[in-house]
């Protein structure tokens, strides 16, 4: 009985550590941006965002997701040249949507996680757009493809 009354008391701390983790998480990543706007800062923290943006010059997406995920779609968006998302997942991710024509290319830094890229950049011309995805994760990961009829994003 004494072990389960260590271990209840344990998992106690555990799940109240988390979420000061996560209220720290929110307070210190500014969000910013709207579906409209070029460049967007979100957070994910012991939580979920479903984003699509239409923005007509998108440069630059920040993803911070603590226990949480994003699901972002740039199916109806514009970018320019070079456009860059950084997805920073501890025990989450992101899931990107993506439109035919672009070039998608990927860095990553992961530890028990990773990115899944199933575009391919090498398909599009040179003249296609490019966007690069960062992503650093630790026990999460990222995946990107294009839109499949009939899943998620709905038009």
């Amino acid at each position: 009985m004494r072990i389960l009354k260590r271990i209840a008391i344990g998992w106690l701390i555990l799940m109240g550590a988390n979420v000061v983790a996560s209220l720290v998480v929110r307070k210190a990543v500014p969000t910013y941006g709207g579906e409209a706007d070029d460049e967007v800062s979100m957070v994910a923290s012991m939580s979920g965002i479903e984003f699509a943006s239409t923005a007509r010059a998108l440069r630059s997406v920040a993803i911070v997701a603590y226990m949480g995920g994003v699901k972002l779609d740039l199916t109806r968006a514009a970018i320019v040249d070079g456009a860059l998302i950084s997805v920073r997942s501890i025990m989450g991710g992101a899931e990107i949507v993506v439109p035919e024509g672009w070039r998608v290319e990927t860095t990553s830094t992961s530890f028990m996680g990773g990115v899944d890229n199933t575009t391919n950049p090498d398909s599009e011309p040179e003249t296609a757009p490019l966007l690069v995805v960062d992503v650093t994760a630790f026990m999460g990961g990222s995946q990107i493809h294009l839109r499949e009829a009939g899943c998620w994003p709905s038009t």
